[in-house]
């Protein structure tokens, strides 16, 4: 009579049809060779070696002991467990938008998201990058996953599959959009502020209202430019943050509470920045009295 001592993997969808390598021992090929996983028999056996089996799962729902016969009678009684579950089902990702070249925690909401020892993971693919990020359950209801969707360029999808036991993955996707600026009408406009700009670039409908913001606003800075810029414009159009793409908008004077212009001084700053590039600082000449 054989003996069961381990089944590879230990687990396989509901849905049945895992190949399940059986080892242990006494095993002979025998034309009347049955894998049984609980009370139903296997569609298929196959005898490998004195040592080894392969055997499909049927389709099942509960954790059920692996046995063998060689006689279609006697079976072994070893209690080697094998852990039918249901396929973790995507259906649904937030923000589906992020900042192109930028990484972002996304939320997924989907069904039968039952953990492992291992843990959750969430697959990412995109045109340039395959990578594997664990997962982490999110809420209450243990139907959310949150995982870091590594940076991606402008105009890019990301697809994103899920795994609850970080062996098989979902075989439906969630796809991620990475947006980013690409240019702005018009580029110059008074000074006294006003203008209508139409933003253009990829992905831009998003889940929230969108954002346009002008940088330097307040310091008058500048970035890789010897012009009068002071405004570079960025988007936001998911709520999770805005887009790295610099577009300029152009001024020739400064004016201060009193309508009083001034011309620009522009000064070059080494490491003006975080990332150690250089910048620009604008200041009026002579300096504004006004507010």
């Amino acid at each position: 009579q054989g003996v069961v001592t381990q089944v590879l993997p230990t687990r396989g969808y509901s849905t049945g049809g895992q190949v399940v390598t059986v080892l242990g021992f006494n095993f002979w090929d025998s034309p009347l060779l049955q894998c049984r996983f609980g009370p139903v028999v296997s569609p298929s056996s196959t005898f490998v070696n004195g040592t080894m089996l392969l055997c499909v799962s049927p389709p099942s729902n509960d954790t059920v002991p692996v046995d063998v016969t060689f006689n279609e009678q006697e079976f072994s009684n070893n209690s080697v467990l094998f852990v039918n579950y249901q396929r973790p089902v995507a259906l649904s990702v937030f923000p589906k938008r992020i900042p192109a070249d930028t990484t972002e925690f996304v939320v997924i909401t989907g069904q039968h998201f039952k953990v492992f020892e291992m843990g959750f993971r969430c697959l990412f693919v995109s045109p340039t990058l395959t990578i594997i990020q664990p997962g982490y359950p999110e809420g209450t209801n243990g139907d959310q996953i949150r995982c870091q969707v590594p940076p991606s360029a402008e105009n890019t999808i990301t697809l994103v599959y899920v795994s609850i036991d970080a062996q098989q993955y979902s075989t439906a996707y969630m796809p991620i959009y990475h947006y980013d600026l690409a240019a702005i009408t018009p580029f110059t406009g008074p000074i006294t502020g006003g203008t209508i700009v139409t933003a253009r670039g990829y992905f831009l409908g998003g889940e929230a209202e969108p954002r346009c913001q002008y940088l330097s606003q307040d310091g008058l800075w500048l970035h890789g430019t010897i012009n009068n810029t002071i405004y570079s414009a960025v988007l936001d159009t998911s709520g999770k943050g805005f887009s790295e793409g610099t577009h300029n908008l152009t001024m020739g004077s400064c004016i201060d509470g009193t309508d009083v212009a001034y011309a620009i001084d522009i000064t070059e700053i080494s490491g003006g920045f975080v990332d150690g590039t250089y910048g620009l600082l604008v200041e009026c000449n002579p300096p504004c009295t006004g507010p």
